[in-house]
């Protein structure tokens, strides 16, 4: 009866100390205006292609449906030196939503997967399917 008690009281405690642990809300109105962005990325179709290029199993089949580059933020989550923790870390640049549909290795097309890309400097920082959050500011 002494280790159930026990356990429910160490239940309790950390329940009540992770709900106050403080949430991740974004970059705040200090941080966005003194981000570096790099210049506008003219050529971000071929930044993106170019980073796919090496992930894709037929990359010349590849159709790409691109949206426009604009300023934003994206949430990334990235291991820590323990391995599976998670911490949120936040990337600012020129961030850029795209559709890629390509051919599988039975040479059919897949379908197409929504994708989002963070740039700075003319390289992809971060890109990842479309299930993290984006923002544009």
């Amino acid at each position: 009866m002494k280790k159930l008690a026990t356990t429910i009281i160490i239940l309790a405690v950390l329940i009540v100390t992770c709900s106050c642990a403080p949430k991740n809300t974004g970059p705040t109105s200090t941080d966005i205006s003194s981000a570096y962005y790099g210049s506008y990325p003219e050529n971000y179709k071929e930044i993106i292609t170019g980073f796919h290029s090496n992930t894709l199993f037929d990359p010349y089949s590849a159709k790409y449906n691109f949206g426009v580059p604009e300023k934003g933020w994206m949430w990334v989550k990235k291991r820590t030196s323990l391995g599976m923790d998670f911490d949120n870390n936040t990337i600012i640049g020129w961030a850029v939503i795209y559709e890629i549909n390509a051919k599988n290795r039975y040479g059919a097309y897949t379908g197409a997967s929504r994708f989002k890309a963070i740039i700075v400097d003319g390289k992809v920082q971060y890109a990842s399917p479309i299930t993290e959050q984006l923002f544009a500011f």
